[in-house]
Order: structure tokens, then sequence, then C-alpha cells
């Protein structure tokens, strides 16, 4: 667990009088304990009390590593996995959830606390993250660097006889010649009209002279 996003984290939480909060999101779950879970219909959520406690509740399927450096409450399928979190809550208090996890688990956590004042706690951490520390600044210099290399051999290996289709093709061993495995989403590669289309899905357009291009 990295303590010192998690002492941003309730420092803002301090800023907006939220008490206590849950989040589930998996990229902010993977930005404060490290670990990226993909939970699907199952319950994840990492709760945090501004008086320091935390706690991460997961199913036991997900195998996690029990070194995270945080309090793990497992369940397992078939098991309430909402009364494990009811039973922490601090009643008449602001309880924030982010915007990602599921209405039928907040509902069921709104049912066993009505006491509880429930915000939408997601500007709590989006806030932390805007702010990058020294090492996220470091990876996202080196992914720079990367995409510029992958980018200059791409564009050097454009011809008219390579569609849109090729070209995107290409593009992922172009990433893993330089250390990467995957794309945050399906590239575009764009030719003539096409470019002027933001979320293009790459065809059998070929490139032809004094035409738009538009690769990201």
């Amino acid at each position: 667990m990295n303590n010192k996003r998690v002492e941003n984290i309730i420092k803002n939480m301090n800023n907006k009088g939220i008490k206590q909060l849950i989040i589930t999101s998996p990229s902010s779950i993977y930005y404060i304990l490290g670990v990226w879970i993909e939970p699907g219909e199952r319950l994840m959520a990492l709760y945090i009390n501004s008086n320091g406690t935390i706690k991460f509740f997961a199913n036991e399927l997900f195998a996690l590593d029990s070194n995270l450096g945080v309090d793990l409450v497992l369940h397992k399928d078939g098991d309430d996995s909402i009364e494990p979190i009811a039973s922490i809550c601090e009643d008449n208090t602001v309880f924030g959830v982010d915007k990602t996890w599921p209405s039928h688990f907040l509902i069921t956590l709104m049912e066993k606390k009505p006491n509880l004042k429930f915000v939408n706690a997601s500007p709590v951490i989006d806030e932390v993250r805007m702010i990058k520390d020294e090492n996220e600044i470091g990876l996202l210099k080196e992914a720079s660097i990367v995409n510029d290399k992958v980018m200059k051999d791409l564009i050097n290996s454009l011809s008219k006889e390579k569609s849109e289709k090729t070209v995107a093709d290409n593009m992922m061993s172009l990433y893993k010649k330089y250390g990467t495995e995957e794309f945050s989403f399906p590239p575009i590669v764009a030719y003539g009209a096409n470019a002027a289309s933001p979320h293009h899905d790459c065809d059998s357009t070929f490139l032809k002279k004094e035409t738009a291009l538009s690769l990201i």
C-alpha cells in the first residue's frame, strides 16, 4: 500500500467533510495498493476512515497476496458481502462512495446503514490523482519517449500498399519492440476523410497522396 497516497486521500476527505469512504474503481485501487483486479460482478471495495482505519474487502477467488499492507477481509460467493462493511461503518456520519460501485451493492449498504449520509466521493481521490508524484512523472516521461519512437518508426513504414488495418496491426509489434505489452485502447489509424472521425474504426482504406492522416 502506498501510505503517502493514502495520507493525501485522508487529507482531502477531511477537507470535504467526509468521514468514511469506499473506493471501488480498479484503477484507483491499483493507485493505492499496486494490484489490478477486474472484479466483474463480485464485490471489491477499499474502505478508508479518516481516523486511519483501512480495510480491503474482496472475494477470495481473487487470490490476493496477504502482504498488501492493508487489512484484508475476504468473503466467498454466496456470503453476504456487504455485512462486513456495514459492521465497521460509523453511524451518523458522511459516507463517500465512488461513482463506479454497482448500485445493488450501494443500495444494500444504504438499507443496512440508514443513518449514514451518502455522497459521491470520486472527487476525493480524483483530485489527489491529478497531482503526480515523482514516480508517476518518471513513468509518464518514459511512456512518452517510447510513444515517440513508435510513431517515428510507424510513419517511416507507411506506404500506399498498407491499409489502415495493416498499419494498426503493425503498431503492436512496434510497441513490443520497445518493451510495452498492450494498448490502453484499440489504436486508430485513419486516412483521408476517416481522419475527421475521432473514434474511427480502422478499415481497408489505403493511403493516397496528399490526403489527411491520423495516428492515435
